[in-house]
């Protein structure tokens, strides 16, 4: 038991802190002062960047100051830890209602709405545990003696098997989404080609989606979701919602 004792006492700071900042962010939310509590939560980010309840409070406060890209991107960033958090799903469709912005689904666009149940991380655990249970029920179904004792082991090697092959596809399905960004400049537009000087195709509200196609120097090639508009812009004003 010393070990456990012994980590204990290591993380002890690490937790204190954590609930020292929290407090404080929540006491400069409770006076209004969302910029202060914003940062404090950006902060807590970088020491816990996984964490989707602090993405989830940081959009609640990017929200209710007008930063309306960097919001967006704080309740993407949160369901795509937690794809099945209502509060932030609902947030985020009132926020993208009142700047006009087009609503899209985890994939972006054209994915069936089972697909955005799990995050892509539980896809890949479920078809992982899918596999095992396909080998063991195989070895069992090999093992057993008589045919009728089989049957059993048989149907569930089949069903892991179908429950794999489903897993597989949806995570070939939602590849997209680690090239998936969000616009965080509030003066971003589309160019020709990738140079400053490049004629405009069209401008690109705060918090609109894009996935990015490839890049080139300082240039992102991208496309907006869900026009399927392409063109180039500098990297500076949108960021990646995968980590």
């Amino acid at each position: 038991m010393k070990w456990f004792f012994l980590v204990l006492l290591f993380f002890a700071p690490l937790i204190r802190a954590s609930a020292a900042d929290d407090e404080t962010a929540r006491a400069f939310a409770d006076q209004g002062e969302w910029r202060s509590a914003a940062v404090v939560y950006e902060k807590m980010l970088d020491a816990h960047p996984l964490d989707p309840g602090l993405h989830y409070n940081l959009g609640l406060c990017l929200d209710e100051v007008g930063d309306v890209g960097h919001a967006v991107l704080a309740y993407e960033r949160s369901l795509l830890l937690t794809p099945r958090a209502s509060d932030a799903r609902r947030n985020l469709v009132l926020l993208r209602e009142s700047h006009s912005l087009p609503e899209l689904g985890m994939g972006g666009k054209g994915l069936p709405a089972f697909t955005s149940w799990l995050s892509t991380g539980e896809w890949q655990w479920l078809c992982v545990l899918a596999a095992i249970v396909m080998i063991g029920a195989s070895w069992w179904c090999v093992l057993r003696a008589s045919p009728q004792g089989r049957s059993f082991p048989l149907t569930l090697a089949v069903v892991a098997f179908w429950l794999m092959l489903g897993s597989a596809a949806v995570m070939h399905l939602r590849k997209g989404e680690e090239k998936r960004a969000v616009i965080t400049a509030t003066d971003a537009s589309l160019l020709l080609s990738p140079f400053p000087s490049a004629e405009v195709i069209t401008a690109c509200p705060p918090g609109s989606m894009l996935v990015i196609k490839q890049a080139q120097g300082s240039f992102f090639y991208a496309e907006m979701l869900p026009q399927g508009t392409k063109g180039w812009l500098p990297q500076s004003s949108v960021q990646q919602v995968s980590f």
